[in-house]
C-alpha cells in the first residue's frame, strides 16, 4: 500500500470557486494578477494550484453533498459558453445538411431503381405472352402436321 499522501495547504481552484461564487478560470486568472494567494504544486499528473483564501480552512463538519446538477457557468462566461454551443449547433447543422444531401441522392437511385424493377416487369410480361404465343403457334403447327 503507497504511503498516504501529505494534505497540501488551501483549495482547489474548483472549490475557490464555488466559495467566490465565480468560475474557475476566474479564480487562475485572479491568482495570476496576485488578487488571490496561491500556491502550485508539482505531482505525479502535472502541476497544482491550490487557493488559499484569507478565511482559515474549516473541517467539514459534514460529508459534502453531491449536486446533482452541474453549477451554472458565471455571467463572465457566457459568451464563451454561447460561443461554443453555436459551434455545436453550427457543426450540427452542417452535419444534418450532409445527411439531406445524402438522403437525397438514396432516393433518387431508390426512384431509378423501383422504376427499373417496373421496366423489366413489364418486359418480363411481354416476353411470356410471346412465349405463349409461340407455343400455341407450335402446337397449332403439329397439330395442322398430324391431322
Amino acid at each position: 500500500m503507497p504511503p498516504p499522501t501529505p494534505r497540501l495547504p488551501g483549495i482547489s481552484v474548483r472549490e475557490a470557486a464555488a466559495r467566490l461564487g465565480t468560475s474557475d478560470s476566474d479564480v487562475r486568472r485572479r491568482v495570476r494578477r496576485g488578487e488571490l494567494e496561491g500556491a502550485y504544486f508539482d505531482r505525479p499528473g502535472g502541476t497544482i494550484l491550490r487557493v488559499i483564501l484569507d478565511a482559515p480552512e474549516a473541517p467539514p463538519a459534514a460529508p459534502a453533498v453531491i449536486e446533482t446538477q452541474p453549477p451554472s457557468e458565471p455571467l463572465q462566461d457566457a459568451p464563451a459558453a454561447t460561443m461554443r454551443l453555436l459551434n455545436v449547433v453550427l457543426d450540427q447543422a452542417e452535419a444534418i445538411a450532409d445527411l439531406r444531401e445524402r438522403v437525397g441522392r438514396a432516393e433518387e437511385r431508390a426512384t431509378a431503381a423501383e422504376q427499373q424493377v417496373r421496366d423489366q416487369d413489364e418486359q418480363l410480361r411481354g416476353l411470356r405472352a410471346e412465349l405463349l404465343r409461340a407455343r400455341r403457334g407450335l402446337w397449332q403447327r403439329i397439330r395442322d402436321a398430324l391431322g
